[in-house]
């Protein structure tokens, strides 16, 4: 009895969750995302067509929901939401203590400042582009605060913030804590007082990039009172006028694992950090892929890949992964040319 009592309550919740679908042609349930979200509970998911949505100030209130944009064949985001140049917070999160809500698949840009906000939430945030933010305060293309949020396969790219970070990460006191995990992230030419800003909290950070971008301090991070853990990540070409690549402040120590910094400007890492193993701290950045080191990467490089294919020969295996396979291979065509 009790068994199916049990079946019947989750049969029960299951259907109760709904999913809303939006088209800014009309042909969905609603066509803007604000009508969604007010008509959302808990468990629902919000589908939202492809194209170009002129909204702002868009609060979730409801933990445990999914936004979901439309991709195309290539899982690149079609969605859209614009602040046009003349709106602040893009989407804002904030449910005190809750976790579960997602947001995916969508490009974030025209905001004057917090393009995506979150505050003492856990959501994850996957497969997202922000761009062409521009703002004077406190976090151009994402603000957080007191959060474990999950931000996965996102891309920042040509946000501008004048007085602080394009992205910032902070916990509300200055008791240090645990921060969000950041993974599978680019952030390329962003320019701002510090590009990624990290206050009062330990983020873990994976295989992320940071190239490119420019600063007053930290070309590619920031840390003040944070020790985040970084593991296979790359600072590459940064600039700024002090910590090209990284700017560690008041007790910052963050451990590095795998990670590449090089050739960023005029230092590669300004205060302490600890050495786990495997990294590279270069003025000059390697020339990936260029096997036979002749500058260039080409089909002489491609035939020493398949000269060492399944071997261990440490000269072909550029990700260091144990084996020389088809990712080693990738990596030369993913670079081919003349190295710069």
């Amino acid at each position: 009895m009790f068994r199916i009592a049990l079946i019947s309550m989750f049969l029960t919740s299951t259907a109760l969750a709904d999913t809303w679908t939006v088209d800014d042609d009309g042909k969905a349930d609603f066509d803007n995302i604000q009508d969604a979200l007010d008509a959302v509970d808990t468990g629902d998911v919000i589908a939202i067509a492809a194209g170009t949505y002129n909204e702002s100030d868009l609060y979730i209130e409801d933990a445990d929901i999914t936004i979901t944009g439309e991709v195309n064949a290539k899982g690149e985001p079609l969605v859209t939401i614009d602040g046009g140049g003349d709106s602040g917070i893009l989407i804002a999160i904030g449910v005190a203590g809750a976790t579960g809500t997602t947001v995916e698949n969508i490009v974030f840009t025209g905001s004057t400042g917090n393009a995506l906000w979150i505050y003492h939430h856990n959501p994850t945030i996957r497969n997202c582009v922000f761009t062409g933010n521009v703002t004077s305060s406190l976090g151009g293309a994402l603000w957080s605060s007191d959060t474990e949020a999950i931000i996965e396969n996102c891309r920042f790219v040509n946000n501008t913030a004048s007085n602080t970070g394009s992205i910032f990460f902070s916990k509300a006191t200055k008791s240090v804590g645990p921060g969000p995990t950041i993974r599978d992230c680019v952030f390329e030419n962003n320019t701002a007082y510090s590009t990624a800003v990290i206050q009062h909290c330990n983020p873990v950070i994976e295989q992320c990039t940071f190239e490119n971008n420019t600063a007053n301090y930290g070309g590619g991070m920031y840390n003040h009172s944070s020790s985040p853990t970084l593991t296979d990540c790359t600072f590459e070409n940064n600039t700024a006028n002090y910590g090209g690549g990284m700017f560690n402040s008041v007790s910052s120590n963050p451990t590095l694992t795998g990670t590449t910094v090089c050739g960023n400007t005029p230092e590669q890492i300004i205060g302490d950090w600890t050495d786990n193993g495997g990294n590279t701290v270069a003025d000059e950045c390697e020339c990936v892929g260029d096997i036979n080191l002749d500058s260039y990467i080409n089909v002489n490089d491609l035939l020493i890949i398949i000269g060492y294919w399944g071997n261990n020969t440490p000269q072909a295996d550029l990700n260091f992964d144990g084996i020389v396979d088809v990712t080693d291979l990738l990596i030369v065509v993913g670079s081919w040319g003349e190295c710069e």
